[in-house]
């Protein structure tokens, strides 16, 4: 499966690719999530993709980025709202010291939570953010290739972030 739109659980497109009788032309790549059009499906990703979180989570989680083969900008703001925001705050909750299996490349999810609560500047997060900077630097994941040191080092950009100015306001 592609780490990307084209192979995620939430455009219909891909799940009807494993359905012999489906008439695929009749169907657009689309996010169900985000009620958006992906016109470049293997350039496209988020992450609510299979890779990324273990079960389908149909909340947001950060951005939507595009890909140009060797860099990614994003493409789509997350949707700021209460409940993304509080989802966050679950998520951030639930990160633990000792790393999870992950797909083996790029930013991981847990990274992204933290990147956008701060992005988002959220000031509940702040003790789950505190809570994180202080994981042991060398804790490693499953495959003991990465450490936890990209991790601590976004929860201090957040805190910084937070602690920089009055919190913007979640749209209703």
């Amino acid at each position: 499966m592609p780490v990307c739109c084209a192979g995620c659980w939430f455009n219909p497109q891909s799940r009807a690719r494993s359905d012999p009788k489906a008439d695929l032309g009749s169907l657009s790549h689309r996010c169900e999530i985000r009620d958006l059009a992906i016109p470049e499906p293997f350039f496209t990703v988020c992450e609510n993709h299979p890779f990324s979180s273990p079960k389908p989570d149909h909340i947001p989680i950060g951005p939507v980025w595009v890909s140009d083969g060797e860099t990614g900008t994003i493409w789509v703001s997350s949707p700021d709202t209460e409940v993304v925001r509080q989802h966050l705050l679950d998520l951030v909750a639930q990160i633990e010291e000792q790393m999870p299996v992950e797909y083996g490349s790029g930013v991981r999810c847990d990274e992204s939570i933290i990147w956008q609560l701060g992005k988002f500047r959220e000031r509940r997060a702040i003790p789950h953010l505190q809570r994180i900077e202080a994981f042991n630097p060398e804790t490693g994941g499953p495959f003991r290739f990465r450490k936890r040191v990209i991790l601590i080092e976004k929860a201090r950009a957040a805190l910084a972030e937070i602690e920089g100015g009055d919190p913007p306001q979640p749209a209703v």
